[in-house]
């Protein structure tokens, strides 16, 4: 009995120890981040409440960049809060929320990956200030 009851109490320690040993992912270097942040307007006013979601374009480690709107303002985050977007090409879409102040409903096509018109690009820097003005008419 006594030989069973220390083989329970040691059994959850080796299954830690192999945990922290293999680690959390698999080795893969994830790539790097730079702040982004700016402004979403829809015909000159602001965005009330919404999301901005980024899709990079290319690569084979990607990570979607998201981002509440409030007032207009919107910071994204990709890893961890506020750490901004993965370097590179990025397709936008921006969804609002209802919004009771009246604000502006952003159209169709910039709600969905498959229409959306929307290009950021990310470069390595301490801040990306990206503003979006969206628009009844595509150009």
């Amino acid at each position: 009995m006594k030989t069973n009851d220390l083989r329970c109490r040691f059994i959850p320690f080796v299954v830690v120890g192999l945990l922290l040993v293999s680690g959390c992912g698999d080795g893969v270097e994830l790539p790097d981040c730079s702040p982004v942040s700016g402004r979403v307007t829809y015909n000159g006013e602001p965005i009330g409440k919404g999301v901005i979601l980024t899709y990079p374009q290319g690569g084979t480690l990607t990570k979607n960049g998201a981002g509440e709107i409030v007032d207009g303002e919107y910071f994204l985050s990709t890893y961890g809060r506020g750490d901004g977007a993965i370097h590179g090409v990025h397709k936008v879409i921006i969804t609002n929320y209802e919004d009771t102040t009246g604000g502006p409903k952003v159209p169709f096509p910039y709600v969905a990956i498959s229409t959306t018109p929307l290009e950021i690009t990310v470069v390595p820097s301490d801040e990306n200030k990206i503003d979006i003005e969206l628009a009844d008419h595509l150009e």
